[in-house]
């Protein structure tokens, strides 16, 4: 008899007690029968509403929303929540191949666009927008209203070798930075190729590069920051 592995995607909401201690406010869960993970949250502090992000394999359901249904092995997933825990919108975006896609990075920009990150293969739709990897797994960055989850658009970079974005952030001046992973060098569109094994990346408002730097790290990279300075 086939196992069936349950792993549900869960949002915590906590509230802090002491400097020691937090008690449990809410948890609800979203997903499926397959493979669930959730890899980035973020949480706007002026609602509370949270925004999640990771990935699904067959059909999830998230609240009482339409349930979606991944085209490949594992899709991505994009869902808001409000702070009573009510699931307001949740998308998918993704291909038709065995390699599955990533999405690792979450963030809210001024201007209302729920923006992520993250690696895939072959080609994936995000909404009416598609993109093909140059080779293995290349970065995308696509944008959502962060108000109705409709999708902005998307924006690919790569080589034939395995790329992707792990995180992003977004400034007051809804520019974006993303911190991820290359293959030896690549060529941001309109800058000079970089060589290393991670980069930092700045994109405007609309996803066209400013600029691009790259360092070598065995583990890959890590979270990255805006407030004084960028780290990878």
């Amino acid at each position: 008899m086939k196992k069936s592995y349950f792993l549900w995607a869960f949002i915590i909401m906590l509230i802090s007690t002491s400097l020691h201690a937090q008690n449990w406010q809410l948890a609800v869960k979203g997903g499926g029968v397959s493979v669930d993970n959730v890899k980035d949250i973020y949480v706007d502090v002026a609602t509370g509403d949270s925004y999640i992000t990771g990935t699904f394999s067959g059909t999830a359901t998230f609240g009482a929303l339409a349930s979606i249904t991944s085209s490949g092995t594992t899709d991505i997933f994009v869902a808001k929540f409000n702070t009573s825990g009510t699931a307001l919108w949740v998308k998918k975006a993704g291909g038709n191949n065995t390699s599955g896609e990533t999405a690792t990075g979450i963030w809210v920009s001024p201007s209302g666009e729920c923006r992520i990150t993250g690696g895939f293969y072959g080609t994936a739709t995000f909404g009416t927008f598609s993109v093909t990897s140059a080779g293995n797994s290349d970065i995308y960055v696509a944008r959502y209203n962060a108000a109705t989850g409709a999708e902005i658009g998307v924006v690919r970079f790569g080589t034939a070798g395995d790329e992707s974005g792990t995180k992003i952030t977004v400034d007051a001046s809804n520019n974006s930075y993303i911190a991820g992973r290359i293959f030896n060098s690549i060529t941001f569109p309109g800058l000079t190729a970089i060589t290393g094994s991670i980069f930092a990346l700045k994109l405007s408002p609309v996803g066209t590069p400013s600029w691009a730097r790259a360092g070598n790290a065995p583990g890959g990279s890590s979270a990255i920051a805006h407030t004084s300075d960028i780290r990878v």
